[in-house]
C-alpha cells in the first residue's frame, strides 16, 4: 500500500495551503519586555516584510515563532499544531541571520542532507538551482571554502527546494551581490503564489518591492503598516522617538580642519 504516512503528509500539505501562522498573545521578557502580547496572523501567498530599528524585537519574534526561543507566554500555531510539534516544523524553513553550515560537507552534500528532512522537498532540482545561483562548480567544494555570500545562496536554495508552506528569514539579503538580490526577489515573488514568506529587512529595495505587506515592529508590538512606503521612515522615527537623535545629527557640523 502506498505509504499511509506519506499519504497523510500529502493530505496535510493540501489542507495547510489554506492555513496561516497564528500568533496569540505572544510575550517575551529578558531584562525588559521585548515582545508585548502580540496577536497577529501571517497569511500565505504573500511576502511580508518586518521592519523596525535594531533591538526592537524582530529577530526574537522569528526565533519564538520557530521555537528557537521559548516565549514567556503566548502561543504560535498552524491550524491546531503548536510550534513545538513536528507538523509545525515540517511546514517552515527558517534562515536566521547567524547560521552554521558544516565545513566538512560540500554544498551539494549539505543540500541533500537538509532537504532529506522535508518530505515534499524537490531534490531533483538541486543541480538546476546551484547553476542558477552560480554555484555549479562550488557545489562540489567543501563549505569551508565558501564566502559569506555563497553560504547565503546555499541557504536560499535550500529554502526554495524544501517546498515548505512558509519561509522565514532574518536579513536574508545581507551579503548578497546586486544580481543575486534581484534573482532572489524574483524567486520569492514566484514562490509566494504558493508559499508564505516572512522576512526581516532594512533594505529599501526589498521594502519598496513588497510595500503592500509591511509589518512594523515597535515598542514590542507588530502591526501592519498601511501607509505609503515613502512614509515608513517618518513612521519609524515618530514611533521609536529617535527624532531627538536625528535633530542632533542635523545640527552637527565638523570642526574646521587646520592644514599645515
Amino acid at each position: 500500500m502506498i505509504f499511509k504516512e506519506e499519504g497523510a503528509s500529502i493530505l496535510w500539505r493540501l489542507l495547510v495551503k489554506k492555513l496561516m501562522i497564528r500568533i496569540e498573545n505572544l510575550t517575551k521578557k529578558f531584562d525588559r519586555k521585548v515582545l508585548d502580547n502580540i496577536t497577529i496572523s501571517l497569511p500565505k501567498n504573500r511576502v511580508s516584510v518586518i521592519v523596525g530599528i535594531n533591538g526592537s524585537g524582530k529577530t526574537t519574534l522569528l526565533d519564538c515563532i520557530v521555537g528557537l526561543k521559548d516565549a514567556t507566554s503566548g502561543k504560535v500555531f498552524i491550524e491546531s499544531y503548536s510550534n513545538d510539534s513536528e507538523k509545525f516544523k515540517e511546514c517552515i524553513f527558517y534562515i536566521p541571520s547567524e547560521f552554521y553550515l558544516p565545513n566538512y560537507m560540500t554544498g551539494k552534500e549539505y543540500l541533500n542532507f537538509v532537504l532529506s528532512r522535508y518530505r515534499c522537498s524537490d531534490t531533483e532540482r538541486i543541480d538546476d538551482f546551484l547553476e542558477l545561483f552560480d554555484l555549479k562548480f562550488a557545489g562540489t567544494n567543501l563549505i569551508e571554502s565558501y564566502s559569506f555570500g555563497m553560504k547565503k545562496k546555499i541557504q536560499i536554495v535550500a529554502a526554495a527546494l524544501a517546498n515548505t508552506d512558509y519561509i522565514l528569514g532574518d536579513e536574508i539579503f545581507n551579503g548578497l551581490d546586486f544580481e543575486t538580490t534581484l534573482l532572489t526577489l524574483e524567486l520569492f515573488e514566484n514562490l509566494s503564489r504558493e508559499v508564505g514568506i516572512v522576512i526581516i529587512s532594512h533594505n529599501k529595495l526589498i521594502i519598496e518591492r513588497f510595500s503592500e505587506n509591511i509589518l512594523l515592529m515597535s515598542n514590542g508590538n507588530l502591526t501592519p503598516f498601511l501607509g505609503a512606503s515613502e512614509n515608513l521612515e517618518k513612521e519609524v522615527i515618530s514611533t521609536e522617538k529617535i527624532h531627538e537623535k536625528i535633530k542632533y545629527i542635523k545640527g552637527y557640523h565638523p570642526i574646521n580642519r587646520v592644514i599645515y
